[in-house]
């Protein structure tokens, strides 16, 4: 039994120390995520205080898209038309070769709207700046994160009688609330971690278990033939509020958010897909819709809870659990204070291994305060780097997020390494000052704390 629950303890430090602060980043950048789109409207207010005050009739979808059409550079295809998701959003045109034009709903153009700032949050929390293999990091980082709370959760399994005692050793203060936080929030720790897991790992394992969820039901062809389409203007050419008026149609309570074309030259081959959500339910987010073929107008396919197969339900209900919009402003906050509590978790873990660490001797003979100090300047700094992107893009600055976030974290980091050496040295230095003699007792010769003359 020794044995197992030192394998236990090895297997939940090791973790934990060697994946702390990276655990730490993913969980606080998790928690801002759950509000990205509200962060990414707020950044832009400036550049949308004159769409606040024009709430006119909005125009026609489809001449407000060819008004768009007509503000790209030549040769630039249509890729994606994003719809405004609130009261301060734009219409958004999107080319194949990454260029942007947007409009507001009268159809007025809007210069100087970004979302740049939503790139940045998702590329730090999904991919750490790193791309597809980011994500493949960031899922074995969870497999860590899992292992580290399985494990703690036998050797901890017994929550410690009082666990914030008053005048108790910080490293026993840190161990007591890394327990606490740890028991109170394991059933959304292992949700949040075991959807982040299949998340980032799922492109690895995909070509293989892919034909799950990929299958169609049986029967839905007839199903769609059944489906009346839309009347095409001329091969290729679909009208744009007739195929979102089916859609809502076809998908009760859809929410349409984009709408996409085919990326090949061969157009009239393709399909024209309309995405959205579908609130209150288990769908992956942007993912319900509908599917019309560009040369005839006819439904190809509907992507929605009713037309799917069980292995699709389960694997598109992986990410509106892992992020929280699926329900509600309520479902949201609970989500973002759970990404705050496994933030917490994972740092009262690593500091109360470090606080040990400067206290007694570890792998290396000596104790050190230096892991103390990194842990602190590197998780504080890239805290406020985080909070200060969406102060940076309203100010203006929304280019090259992600090397101005790197750059205030190894500056904050440093800045807080130095803030910590200088705090030793004053306690250093306090320490070994001799202390000042009572006065007057000592001069008279009256001893301290007595009432009588020292002989």
């Amino acid at each position: 039994m020794k044995f197992t629950r030192r394998t236990f303890f090895l297997v939940h430090s090791f973790g934990g120390v060697t994946l702390g602060v990276m655990l730490y980043m993913l969980c606080f950048s998790g928690a801002v995520a759950v509000y990205k789109d509200e962060l990414v409207l707020w950044a832009n207010s400036p550049a949308a205080e004159h769409r606040e005050s024009s709430q006119s009739t909005p125009v026609d979808i489809d001449a407000l898209f060819k008004t768009l059409k007509a503000r790209l550079p030549e040769r630039e295809v249509p890729r994606r038309l994003t719809l405004p998701r609130g009261a301060s959003g734009v219409f958004e045109l999107r080319t194949r070769g990454g260029k942007r034009v947007w409009a507001d709903a009268s159809g007025l153009p809007v210069e100087g709207h970004s979302v740049a700032l939503a790139d940045f949050i998702v590329n730090l929390h999904t991919r750490i700046f790193l791309g597809h293999e980011g994500r493949w990091i960031v899922g074995i980082a969870g497999f860590g994160l899992l292992a580290s709370m399985l494990s703690g959760l036998v050797i901890h399994r017994r929550l410690i009688t009082k666990p914030f005692q008053q005048g108790a050793p910080l490293r026993l203060q840190l161990v007591a609330g890394h327990k606490f936080v740890g028991m109170v929030g394991l059933p959304g720790f292992l949700t949040l971690t075991l959807t982040g897991i299949w998340l980032g790992l799922y492109t690895l394992v995909a070509p293989r278990i892919e034909h799950l969820w990929s299958a169609n039901p049986p029967g839905l062809e007839a199903r769609l033939a059944e489906i009346p389409g839309v009347v095409p203007r001329a091969p290729g050419d679909l009208p744009l509020g007739a195929i979102l008026d089916r859609a809502a149609e076809l998908i009760s309570g859809f929410e349409p958010i984009f709408v996409d074309w085919p990326p090949t030259d061969d157009r009239a081959a393709g399909t024209v897909d309309v995405r959205g959500n579908l609130p209150f339910s288990l769908v992956q987010r942007h993912r319900v819709g509908v599917d019309f073929r560009l040369a005839d107008g006819s439904v190809k396919a509907i992507h929605a809870p009713g037309w799917m197969t069980a292995g699709k339900r389960v694997h598109d209900a992986m990410m509106p659990l892992h992020v929280g919009d699926w329900g509600a402003q309520g479902i949201k906050l609970l989500y973002f204070l759970f990404g705050l509590l496994a933030s917490g978790l994972c740092l009262s873990g690593i500091l109360a291994w470090a606080d040990r660490r400067r206290r007694q001797p570890g792998l290396f003979g000596k104790a050190s305060p230096w892991p103390w100090r990194l842990i602190v300047s590197s998780t504080g700094a890239g805290s406020l780097a985080i909070l200060a992107m969406p102060v940076l893009a309203r100010l203006g600055f929304q280019h090259d997020l992600n090397v101005r976030f790197l750059q205030l974290w190894a500056l904050g980091t440093l800045v807080g390494l130095l803030g910590c050496v200088i705090l030793g040295i004053r306690r250093r230095s306090r320490a070994t000052s001799p202390q000042r003699p009572v006065q007057g007792r000592v001069n008279a010769g009256i001893a301290p704390g007595t009432g009588a003359r020292a002989s």
